[in-house]
């Protein structure tokens, strides 16, 4: 395909405090050999000149747009905006503290042109640890789903319960799928996993290509925004769950559906709760991968 034709890619990349990471920005962009492509630049808060310095390096590259204002968006609106000013038919975020290869734009643009069917497409996630901060958890990147299964509201809801659904939102997505549907990302309390459900609800559009031999790099450091998430308190579990009824009642149109996935969330919900109030007995600590499987077991037994 010759590259005059290929599809515009918009890479969106939301800056905040970002002056020291201005390095890998430039890495990242530098390195993408995809031709088609728009790199958009965002700093909403001004608090340093990371983005006067991406402005001038970047100063005589059309494929560059830079975008300043102080109106001091979170990150959740920081990232919807974005979303709505892009303009290529394939869009991805690109968080400031993570890395990426040339070929990763490329290769996910590929996969997406050849599976029509698919709404996003990632590929395996690498983790590294700055200063200590905790990662929330084992990173497992392949989908749990056998490629011959058939995707449904089970899939996502699967996806949602017991994997890693987070590492998709650093995928290519149609942004057609988004726009038309109306899926921006939806604030929950303190913004708390907020990409883990949008995720959930890009997922209930349609299928996610995971692409193995694409890869990226994410960095946990004391200064991300997930570090001082506290996912297991009751009032973030409540508010996931009416978050999570509402991306369902907005994307799902049959009534059994709708049914059947807000009866799940309500499961999944209860069983979180019970995890949360046991998460110190020491029997719990020692048999949770156990006590997962049985879940998953009693939430999507085999063969149904």
């Amino acid at each position: 395909m010759a590259s005059h034709i290929r599809p515009l890619v918009s890479v969106m990349v939301p800056l905040f405090r970002s002056k020291r990471f201005v390095a890998g920005i430039i890495a990242n962009v530098e390195a993408i050999d995809y031709p088609n492509i728009e790199i958009i630049l965002s700093d909403r808060h001004g608090e340093d000149d990371a983005v006067d310095v991406l402005a001038r390096h970047y100063k005589t590259d059309s494929r560059v747009r830079v975008l300043v204002a102080h109106d001091r968006l979170n990150w959740v609106d920081h990232y919807n905006l974005l979303m709505r000013t892009a303009s290529g038919k394939y869009v991805m975020w690109m968080p400031h503290d993570d890395s990426y290869p040339g070929e990763y734009v490329s290769r996910l643009v590929l996969a997406l042109e050849r599976d029509p069917d698919a709404v996003l497409a990632y590929g395996r996630l690498e983790t590294i640890v700055v200063d200590g901060c905790p990662v929330p958890g084992p990173v497992r990147s392949e989908l749990p789903v056998d490629p011959d299964d058939v995707w449904s509201v089970r899939v996502a809801l699967r996806l949602l319960f017991f994997w890693n659904i987070w590492i998709t939102f650093r995928g290519l997505m149609r942004r057609e799928i988004v726009m038309q549907s109306r899926l921006f990302i939806r604030p929950t309390l303190d913004l708390v996993e907020a990409d883990v459900y949008w995720a959930f609800a890009l997922a209930l559009k349609g299928r996610f290509c995971f692409v193995p031999e694409c890869s990226c790099t994410k960095r946990f450091h004391s200064t991300s925004a997930s570090a001082p998430w506290q996912h297991g308190r009751l009032r973030y579990l409540l508010n996931a769950a009416n978050v999570l009824r509402a991306y369902i009642g907005q994307m799902l149109s049959l009534r059994w559906e709708i049914w059947y996935a807000t009866t799940m969330v309500c499961c999944w919900t209860l069983l979180r709760i019970a995890g949360s109030w046991t998460r110190n007995w020491e029997w719990m600590a020692r048999r949770r991968g156990q006590l997962q499987r049985i879940a998953e077991e009693l939430l999507f037994p085999r063969g149904s």
